[in-house]
């Protein structure tokens, strides 16, 4: 383990030693860690406290001498404290002021240093020495803690001093007050007719004093005197009052009439409101009028308005009501302004109450209240049936309610009723409009516009209705035909262009046919011919289409147009097209153009670096960094440049970018840590503050709003510090308002008799108000391992977290602490915390997987496994990665997951059978093949012996033929051939062709055995490649040459022999016919029987009598029975003249045709009669045949 590890593995341990209680380890290891990092401020602090409990407190102050020398200055205010205590604890006095001064110098608050060195000086009788010190401490304390002091330094200095100025002198610098010192004030005030001093005091006394009925009062009293002199005092003093006793309506109606002499309305308002709550209904009526007048007055109608409603009902009378109803329409409340009239409608005569119910519908209208509008309007036409109002507004309140089918059903009435039709047609369009825009039918919407065209054929807005509703229908062709219509009917040239525009649109849009919208918008140029909207989508079209001469022909028609100084977006257009047209030269000269001009400067760079050289590339970012507004985008753009310039060679002009990244790099505030890595790397920081302005520290001591009662609370302040401590005083120090410090160190010795939450409250508040200071930090720790308040400590690191305040191991600490208590997720959080400051340490990563272990959160700790092995050395991360393999295949069932960590372990250690054999296991399930490639391939590159290399490939090719990745695995098998050239992975190729019926491969496959058989083995394989030249890829010579080849080395193999013969017969090779039945005649069966008759037919019929007699001789051993050969076989050897075996077939002949064919037998018996007469001479057998 590395030693920055080790050290944070010992402060973690020595932290939970702490907790549980175990010292005599902790003071060990907190020994060794210190001694081990004399800087580090943890363990100094657990050294500390784990020698406070080690040690009495004679060896304790020993002990701290010692330490003195040893501890770094930073650190050295934690030993000061601790010394100033044990010092004044065990009576040494001197050396407890001289450790008090040596304090001073680090300027900081601390009561409980102020009291050592206070009581110390009185022991020694040095009060000079005690004043001293509270007026040098004082400076370091806030308010109201600095008035206790100063208070204190003026009472020591009557009591001890005799020293009146100097008591005063400190008196006059407290900012703080009694109630007694108020109550003397009012009184000196009241005896002096001195008013102002009379108010101060009464002021005083508010503060002080308890109950709240005396404050009422005072606070009146104050506003009395002061109404003819200060008016402003006097009402802040009446609201105060006010806030006191709210339910009171004296101090109203005082305020209702200084605001009236005031004319301050705003106040009067709010007078009148607050009475307006005090007062019953039925008193409440002259303040109601007073407001709505003011509001009126000042022209704020929605507050009259507010007046005026609640005036209504109480006293509900028309003129009210009629000014109410002004007021609704004035502020917009049309709503409340049509109820008002419905309510009126309610009784009047017939035209009161028509009037009120149409002033009622209109002002529904207005608000948007449809529903009552139609009730209004229905209302009215069942007192008048015919008022046209009501008849003519229905339908567009319907409309509005979206009531389609009783609107439908309106319009289809009027229809009925109609004669005109002009209104039939006007009502048929209306209802069609209804079915398309609303209800969405567009089949009835359509049969609405066709009866409309039915009664008026040119009736345009119909026509264009049909079309709307064909395109919602996507009946494209319609549209198209109904606009071919328009342009007919059309005589406008701008109507026809704008028709022949959208068919153009449909065409390329929702027909795809881009030949006929071309077509389309080519009629509109005809038209209008510098429409620039048709010229820029043929641009396109013939872009798109790679007619690119002709897009450029339409650019240039565009820039004519246009004018030259407009053009520039279209001449970046044509630059592009040149591109794509394959003119590079002037696609750059068309770019260069641009560098001056400030919206395409930018993205002619852009498009310059795609096709320039490293040179040229480097010029344009360069002029981008330049250009650039935005500080981080410069710096990151330069040191891109300054990375490239290094790859070249240029070192110079690397310097030159890194350090315009570095002026960039200091105007902005850059997060990215790669741009940090490469500042430090190239300029050499010697701190990351130097690149980033340093954070301020924005927090302070937290303020108490609330006023407590004190008493005598300069007093208590003096027992504080003057160490006379009692129980009773320390639970009264919670009624001061003192930082949670100072409330602390008063109360710390006392915590056991506060309650379980009062300690919490109280240790959260020092939390809350912690800002930083050591001596802070070091008490409230110790004071939460002391409690083992595990929640307090998480607190206490997140706010030392939050203030920038925390040591490097504390997170380490904090994540320990967490994990003793079970918050495992809290425990992560603070590891991965301490992992981004320090990404190097290795034993919080192996803490984190513990954690993730234990939690049995598998893929998290399958990832910090990971994380971990990357950084460890090999033997280690071999054994990591093992268990992470272990982890994906048993706990998280990620086979495919555990293949890739044995596929790196195989990597590392190709060498190893183990991990290939995993990873064949696995892939059985899994599969991920090209993983286990990998392996076996990085397997056999470690396999010094090309033959079992080739054997290894071979397994894996069979595991693709598994598979079934046949041509995968031919490929394989001709890999383990060219590692070490042997029979058996050709045979394997040869097994999968043949199974595949890739015949001609096969081939080659075959050829190449070849050369490594002999004999038998040799013959066959060229027997095999014969029958597939003959049977699958129909090449007779090849076939020949290959059987041919077979028999020469095998002459005895009857299949070689047979395919040889069938095949020369095929050829009409007569000669190689009788060469092979030379050799294999008598070897070939009697089932060939037929190809020897084949053969020997042959023969015969080219005249090699010879060769045929011998092929049917052999025939006729093999067959007895058979005729045809016996007549053959007579033939052959008539045409031999061997008269003798002729006479003796000719004989066996007759012997068969005597029972089948008589007369043939006969014919035969002369022919033999004559052969023994003519050829043989024997004239007695001659004259036997023809006897017979």
């Amino acid at each position: 383990m590395e030693k920055e590890d080790l050290f944070l593995k010992r402060i973690t341990d020595c932290a939970k030693a702490l907790w549980e209680g175990r010292h005599d380890e902790a003071f060990e290891l907190s020994r060794i860690c210190f001694e081990q990092n004399p800087a580090s401020k943890t363990a100094l602090r657990f050294f500390l406290y784990s020698a406070k409990r080690k040690y009495s407190a004679e060896k304790f102050y020993e002990f701290l001498k010692e330490l003195k020398e040893k501890v770094v200055e930073r650190n050295r205010i934690l030993l000061l404290t601790e010394m100033a205590e044990v010092s004044y604890e065990i009576k040494n006095y001197e050396e407890c002021l001289k450790v008090c001064e040596e304090f001073l110098s680090y300027k900081t608050p601390s009561l409980e240093i102020l009291s050592c060195a206070v009581k110390s000086g009185l022991n020694l009788n040095l009060p000079e020495r005690a004043v001293q010190m509270m007026e040098s401490f004082a400076e370091f304390f806030e308010e109201p803690e600095k008035s206790y002091i100063l208070f204190s330094a003026g009472l020591f200095s009557l009591l001890y001093l005799k020293d009146g100025e100097r008591a005063k002198r400190f008196l006059t610098n407290i900012s703080l007050k009694t109630h007694s010192l108020y109550a003397m004030k009012k009184i000196l005030g009241v005896l002096t007719d001195d008013i102002q001093m009379v108010v101060e005091a009464i002021d005083g006394i508010i503060d002080n004093v308890k109950d709240e009925e005396i404050k009422f009062f005072l606070l009146l009293q104050k506003a009395w005197l002061l109404m003819e002199r200060d008016k402003e005092r006097a009402i802040s003093s009446l609201k105060s009052a006010i806030s006191i006793k709210p339910g009171s309506l004296t101090p109203y109606l005082l305020l209702e009439d200084m605001a009236k002499e005031k004319g301050d309305t705003e106040l009067l308002i709010e007078v009148l409101n607050q009475e307006r709550k005090l007062l019953p209904p039925e008193d409440r009526i002259c303040v109601l009028e007073k407001l709505e007048e003011i509001h009126s007055s000042s022209g704020n109608y929605e507050k009259g308005k507010e007046v005026l409603e609640e005036l209504f009902s109480i006293y509900p009378k028309r003129d009210v009501a009629q000014r109410l109803i002004n007021l609704c329409v004035r502020t917009g409340d049309y709503e409340k302004a049509g109820d008002l009239y419905l309510s009126l409608s309610e009784r009047g005569t017939k035209e009161e109450m028509l009037s009120y119910l149409i002033n009622a519908s209109v002002m529904f209208e207005k608000a948007g209240e449809y529903e009552k509008c139609k009730q209004s309007l229905k209302k009215i036409l069942e007192i008048e049936p015919s008022e046209p109002f009501a008849l003519s507004k229905l339908p567009d309140v319907l409309s509005s309610l979206k009531e389609w089918d009783e609107l439908i059903d309106v319009y289809k009435k009027r229809i009925e009723t109609a004669y005109d039709p002009k209104d039939i047609i006007m009502l048929s369009m209306k209802i069609g409009e209804v079915y398309e825009l609303e209800k969405g039918d567009l089949e009835r919407a359509s049969s609405s516009y066709e009866r409309v065209l039915e009664i008026a054929p040119t009736y345009l807005p119909a026509l264009e209705a049909m079309k709307r509703v064909d395109k919602k229908r996507g009946e494209w062709k319609r549209v198209i035909g109904i606009n071919n219509r328009l342009i007919e009917m059309s005589s406008e040239q701008a109507t026809i262009a704008a028709l022949y525009w959208e068919n153009g649109t449909i065409y390329l849009n929702y027909v795809g046919d881009t030949k006929k919208a071309k077509e389309e918008f080519k009629k509109v140029l005809n038209i209008i011919p510098d429409y620039l909207s048709a010229i820029e989508i043929l641009k396109y079209i013939t872009w798109a289409g790679g007619e690119f001469e002709e897009a450029i022909s339409y650019i240039e028609k565009e820039i004519e147009i246009i004018g030259m100084e407009n053009a520039d977006e279209v001449f970046f257009e044509g630059a592009i097209l040149l591109k794509e047209a394959g003119k590079k030269d002037k696609f750059l000269k068309f770019l260069k153009k641009f560098f001056d001009k400030e919206d395409y400067r930018k993205r002619a760079i852009f498009r310059i670096i795609e096709e320039v050289d490293e040179r040229e590339k480097l010029k344009c970012l360069e002029s981008l960094s330049e250009i650039s507004k935005d500080n981080e985008l410069s710096a990151f753009i330069l040191m891109k440049c300054g990375r490239i310039y290094r790859s070249l060679k240029d070192e110079s002009s690397a310097k030159r970018c890194f350090a315009k990244a570095r002026e960039r790099i200091k105007k902005s505030h850059i997060s990215d840590i790669e741009i940090e890595k490469d500042a430090i790397k190239n300029f050499d920081f010697k701190t990351i503050l130097e690149i980033y302005p340093s954070l301020k520290d924005f927090y302070a001591f937290l303020k108490e709003d609330e006023k407590l009662e004190k008493g005598d609370e300069l007093l208590l302040y003096s027992f504080i510090i003057r160490k006379e401590m009692t129980e009773e005083i320390a639970k009264d120090v919670f009624k001061l308002k003192l930082p949670e410090r100072t409330r602390f160190e008063i109360v710390r010795d006392f915590l056991s008799s506060f309650s379980e939450k009062e300690r919490e409250d109280f240790l959260k508040n020092y939390i809350n108000s912690f800002k930083g200071s050591p001596i802070d930090e070091a008490k409230i720790e110790e004071a939460v391992i002391n409690l083992k308040n595990g929640n307090m400590f998480r607190e206490f690191i997140v706010k030392k977290v939050d203030i920038g305040g925390i040591e490097d191991e504390e997170p380490l600490i904090a994540a320990e602490m967490e994990r003793m208590l079970g918050n495992y997720d809290k425990a992560i959080w603070w590891l991965d915390f301490f992992t981004g400051m320090h990404p190097e340490a290795l034993y919080p990563r192996y803490l984190k997987a513990e954690i993730l272990k234990a939690s049995q959160r598998w893929g998290e700790y399958v990832q910090e496994l990971r994380s971990i092995a990357d950084r460890e050395e090999i033997e280690k991360k071999e054994v990591i990665l093992k268990e992470c393999a272990e982890v994906l295949e048993k706990n998280l069932s990620n086979l495919a997951g555990a293949m890739e960590i044995y596929s790196e372990l195989n990597s590392l250690f190709p060498a190893r059978r183990e991990y290939l054999e995993e990873l064949k296991r696995l892939s059985k399930t899994a599969g991920r093949y090209e993983l286990l490639e990998i392996a076996f391939r990085k397997f056999v590159s470690s396999i010094s012996d090309l033959k079992e290399g080739s054997h290894v490939l071979m397994e894996l090719a069979r595991i693709y033929e598994g598979i079934k990745e046949r041509r995968r695995a031919i490929e394989i098998y001709r890999e383990a051939f060219e590692i070490h050239k042997n029979l058996s992975p050709l045979l394997e190729i040869e097994r999968i062709l043949e199974e595949e019926g890739n015949f001609e491969e096969m081939v080659d496959v075959l050829k190449a055995q070849l050369e490594y058989l002999e004999g038998e083995e040799r013959a066959r394989k060229l027997h095999k490649m014969g029958r597939i030249f003959i049977e699958k890829m129909n090449e007779m010579e090849k076939a020949h040459e290959a059987f041919s080849s077979a028999f020469e080395i095998n002459p005895a193999d009857v299949e070689i022999a047979v395919d040889l013969l069938q095949l020369r017969l095929k050829m009409k090779n007569v000669d190689g016919l009788k060469e092979v039945i030379d050799k294999s005649l008598k070897i070939i069966l009697p089932e060939k029987k037929n190809l020897l008759f084949e053969c020997g037919k042959v023969f015969y019929d080219e005249g090699r009598n010879e060769w045929a007699r011998d092929i049917f001789k052999v025939l006729r051993e093999m067959d007895k029975d058979n005729l045809e050969v016996l007549n053959l076989l007579y033939d052959v050897h008539k045409r031999l003249s061997e008269w003798e075996p002729s006479i003796e077939a000719g004989m066996e002949i007759v012997e068969r045709l005597k029972k089948t064919d008589k007369k043939r037998a006969v014919s035969l018996l002369a022919e033999l009669g004559e052969i023994s007469r003519d050829k043989v001479k024997n004239d007695e057998k001659a004259v036997e045949f023809f006897k017979n």
